[in-house]
């Protein structure tokens, strides 16, 4: 790697050098590699994830979940940025969004042994431990009082942000057909909202969504259904569909408990 670099400096071999740095515990010298390569190379993913890696090794908290995020946003599916990013939360004392970071690393690798350990651990604690609980939802009356009196209140925002984070899950995934009948199911539950309209927005832009969204209005006559998938298409779709079912098990689970706790 060293080599490679002094002949291109611009190389994006910078990333794997600075990590191999990093497992020396040569922080400083990873640290001042990988800050020269994301400057010149600040599309690069990777870049951001061993820069993230570097801060958390060194205790720069905020620095390494500003770097890991940036890489998510860079790529969304790498399952180790949100792992990591579960990590800084923990060192952060924030374990509501260390088990939505874990839960999310579990929704792109279901075999994560590290993040399912996590899971279970942080699902164990006391519910008195979060302000919230992970993808819990408030209970319809409750959330119309709530915008009947302050519309945009913190609250609110409260009660949406786990559904909008399973809709971008399914994003993520690529599944959007999912994603887009699950905003049709929220708006039907809490009603026209500025976060829902968003996607729904971005969804219908592309034909074949914007199709399905008329049939279920009734504009339109509904598409045919798609030809019988090769053999190995057909496999990839039930293997999602099980990391789906499992992950709605999840969901079912924290929801339920949280009910349970307050006597409903």
């Amino acid at each position: 790697y060293q080599t490679i670099l002094r002949h291109n400096p611009a190389s994006q071999v910078f990333a794997p050098l600075a990590d191999a740095y990093l497992e020396r515990g040569l922080t400083l010298q990873a640290e001042e590699l990988a800050l020269t390569g994301t400057e010149r190379h600040p599309l690069f993913p990777a870049g951001h994830l061993v820069l993230g890696k570097i801060y958390l090794k060194a205790g720069k908290l905020d620095e390494a979940e500003h770097s890991i995020k940036k890489c998510i946003e860079l790529s969304p599916q790498n399952i180790l940025a949100h792992q990591l990013l579960g990590d800084i939360y923990v060192a952060q004392k924030n374990p509501l969004e260390a088990l939505r970071a874990y839960k999310m690393t579990l929704f792109l690798n279901p075999y994560s042994a590290k993040a399912k350990k996590a899971v279970e651990k942080l699902e164990s604690a006391s519910a008195l431990e979060f302000e919230e609980e992970t993808f819990a939802m408030a209970k319809l009356s409750d959330l119309k009082q709530i915008q009947k009196n302050q519309p945009e209140s913190e609250e609110h925002k409260k009660s949406i942000k786990p559904l909008l984070q399973v809709v971008d899950a399914f994003l993520v995934r690529g599944d959007k057909a999912q994603a887009f009948s699950l905003l049709r199911e929220a708006e039907s539950e809490f009603g026209s909202q500025p976060e829902f309209e968003a996607r729904l927005k971005k969804l219908t832009s592309q034909t074949s969504l914007g199709r399905l969204k008329q049939a279920q209005t009734g504009t339109e006559a509904p598409a045919a259904p798609p030809a019988t998938p090769p053999p190995t298409e057909n496999k990839k779709f039930h293997q999602r569909e099980a990391k789906l079912n499992r992950l709605y098990e999840m969901l079912r689970h924290v929801r339920t408990a949280k009910m349970t706790q307050q006597g409903l």
